[in-house]
């Protein structure tokens, strides 16, 4: 308590200094460019929506483009950044981890979304990197690696639906498209919805009363399959945006395969 007085006598941040937030910070900012990249990948993963845990396989070939050409790598250049990373000094900025799944009471449904199995290893950032990261790098788009990374290796719906929700607001477009229907796939309503919208949009009605349907089962509006359906036609006819663009501009045909084709591809 002495040396944290000590240290913050000019800033008065105690907690941040007991927490070891400046060496965090100077780990951070000081580090070799993989282990920049690292951080940055979970930081920009964070700060749009990913969850806590973060598969090892979606920070490695995320980071692809944080790293430059002038950036002399080794061949197990992401193994010797982690390992140097859950180094703790006060706490580790990005420590392997194990998540715990929810449970739930006996008797009381499934959920409607069930993320499949995470393989290999997941990691955490530090909750001060964390805020460090909203902070700072607000700004900025995350580059087409991360989203890349996330359509290959994320599984859980709520991420999904998270990062195309900011793939739509940073005006990557394609990716939200591709982030929705893996998220649809799993079953989350508002994705089903989005991706519903589009195919009303396209004149697919069939389609898109289908999905509608399946965000309803997915307990959308609490299980109100008839409600979830009436919301979703209200906002369908009032032109509602379901994509994060105005739907009533969708000018766009169906793929042969009977999907709807997005202006971006």
């Amino acid at each position: 308590m002495a040396d944290a007085l000590t240290c913050a006598r000019t800033h008065g941040r105690v907690p941040q200094d007991l927490a070891g937030a400046p060496e965090l910070v100077r780990r951070y900012e000081q580090g070799t460019p993989p282990v920049k990249a690292l951080l940055k990948v979970a930081m920009d993963a964070r700060r749009l929506g990913a969850g806590l845990h973060l598969p090892q396989a979606f920070l490695i070939d995320a980071a692809a483009d944080y790293l430059t050409d002038h950036d002399q790598l080794t061949e197990d250049w992401a193994e010797a950044a982690l390992a140097a990373l859950a180094c703790p000094a006060h706490q580790a900025p990005l420590r392997r981890t194990t998540p715990r799944h929810p449970r739930r009471p006996l008797g009381l449904p499934a959920a409607a979304t069930t993320p499949l199995p995470v393989s290999g290893p997941v990691f955490r950032l530090a909750d001060y990197l964390e805020e460090h990261g909203r902070t700072t790098r607000r700004r900025l788009c995350p580059p087409a690696s991360v989203w890349h990374a996330a359509h290959t290796h994320l599984t859980d719906p709520d991420d999904l639906h998270n990062l195309a929700t900011a793939a739509v607001d940073r005006q990557r477009l394609q990716w939200a498209y591709h982030l929705w229907c893996k998220a649809a796939d799993a079953g989350h309503p508002d994705a089903l919805l989005r991706l519903a919208g589009l195919r009303e949009r396209v004149g697919d009605r069939e389609g898109a009363e289908t999905l509608a349907r399946q965000a309803a089962d997915a307990d959308y509006v609490a299980g109100d399959q008839e409600g979830a359906e009436t919301l979703y036609w209200q906002a369908a006819d009032t032109g509602e945006s379901l994509l994060g663009i105005e739907t009533r501009r969708w000018p766009y045909g169906l793929d042969p395969d009977g999907s709807p084709t997005p202006p971006w591809l």
